[in-house]
């Protein structure tokens, strides 16, 4: 076991901040991922926020799918949002893997009523202009991939949450390996969330708890709520 897992595995003083929320990754709970039956299990996994992908099928409709499918077999997003709809207070991150048909993505939101129950991940640099233009009314994260380096220093730091507020982003999505102290300190001085995916390890849940970031992504969501609930 590491050095920095060992400070953690044994300690359990938290610094998780107000409005902490824990989020079931797609497929969580050693179920098939993009699936109602996933969703189901997710909803009911302990989870605040339950996440899946978005994508389009060949016949441009909205779909739950991480790869463009080659079938018409994958859920639809409509039916996805109205079985979640059914849960109160359970949210969802929607992690978009294409900006193609997005404003019809924005309107079968507020058709269903879940625009204040949802935000999109998987927002790249390429993907801004197109959600800032057609897709204004959901909130997003930017997702980031910094160098090690870029995340050492508090300029560094510094740097990556200004181009995140300059991108229009509620907060950074990230890769748990790229995240420390210095970039959450950096987010939550500007108001920024920040969210990390996709931790499915006790030690780095631990980690990551004690850090003080926003949101946990993980396939093992029902372990993370009862970490914070023993």
């Amino acid at each position: 076991m590491s050095l920095i897992n060992n400070m953690f595995s044994n300690e359990k003083e938290f610094n998780m901040p107000e409005g902490f929320t824990i989020t079931a990754h797609t497929g969580a709970n050693k179920t098939v991922e993009n699936t109602i039956p996933s969703l189901k299990v997710a909803l009911a996994s302990g989870a605040d926020i339950v996440e899946f992908d978005l994508n389009v099928n060949k016949n441009g409709e909205l779909v739950l799918s991480h790869d463009t499918p080659k079938d018409d077999k994958s859920p639809s997003f409509e039916e996805a949002l109205l079985v979640v709809k059914e849960h109160e207070g359970i949210r969802i991150n929607i992690d978009i893997k294409t900006t193609e048909n997005i404003d019809k993505t924005q309107e079968t939101i507020i058709k269903t009523g879940m625009l204040d129950r949802v935000f999109y991940t998987g927002v790249t640099e390429k993907f801004v202009a197109d959600v800032r233009e057609k897709s204004p009314r959901v909130a997003y994260y930017l997702n980031c991939n910094p160098t090690p380096i870029e995340v050492l220093s508090s300029a560094g730091c510094d740097k990556i949450v200004d181009h995140v507020i300059e991108a229009g982003a509620i907060g950074v999505n990230i890769n748990h390996m790229l995240v420390n102290s210095n970039l959450v300190e950096a987010c939550h001085k500007k108001n920024l969330l920040i969210s990390v995916w996709t931790v499915n390890n006790e030690n780095d849940m631990k980690k990551y708890l004690a850090m003080g970031v926003d949101n946990i992504t993980s396939e093992r969501p029902t372990i993370l709520r009862n970490l914070i609930s023993d």
